[in-house]
């Protein structure tokens, strides 16, 4: 990993999920670059761009891949605005939107905790590092996140017996000196 300054290696790689079992081409390599990316997005780095490349030992009996890793400023959600509800509530729905970004927010298999020893009762050291801090679903804009919790409300709409409620993601405002959105 090159370039990776705000998550580690170790971390990183739980991301990739690579066991060894697939066949390493270019699709595999570049769908292992999109988790990663996806990983960023999803903990406020909505501009990440990360590539995949396979550099071989000078006498090419060995090869690995490197990620090259750009991850460019965070950018934080500073509002979430409404308009048009009456049957839910503002909280609701913006219980609804931090819930499905949170649902959707992938984890790497080190954030998860050993569960052989969870709370480290028998003094043990080392291994997995202790989990990350998950970011605040209200600060973190991913588009896929925001047209899903769409869905859901639009579901809780009807559920709700309004049939022909129509619900949709209408404006983004990105200020990109800030690395703010409203």
């Amino acid at each position: 990993f090159h370039g990776n300054r705000s998550f580690p290696d170790k971390v990183l790689s739980g991301i990739v999920g690579y066991d060894g079992t697939e066949t390493l081409d270019v699709p595999v390599m570049n769908r292992m670059a999109r988790r990663i990316a996806h990983f960023y997005r999803y903990r406020g780095f909505h501009d990440v761009r990360v590539t995949a490349r396979e550099v071989r030992s000078p006498n090419e009996t060995r090869a690995v891949i490197a990620f090259d890793v750009h991850e460019g400023a965070p950018l934080y959600v500073r509002s979430v605005d409404f308009d048009g509800n009456r049957a839910l509530s503002d909280e609701a729905l913006e219980r609804m939107l931090f819930e499905q970004i949170a649902a959707m927010t992938p984890i790497s298999a080190d954030e998860t905790p050993a569960l052989d020893d969870p709370v480290q009762a028998e003094g043990r050291t080392g291994g997995r590092s202790r989990a990350m801090a998950q970011p605040d679903p209200a600060t973190v804009y991913v588009a896929e996140a925001y047209e899903e919790a769409a869905r859901t409300m639009l579901a809780a709409y009807q559920d709700r017996g309004y049939l022909a409620a129509r619900v949709a993601v209408s404006e983004v405002r990105v200020e990109v000196e800030r690395r703010a959105a409203d």
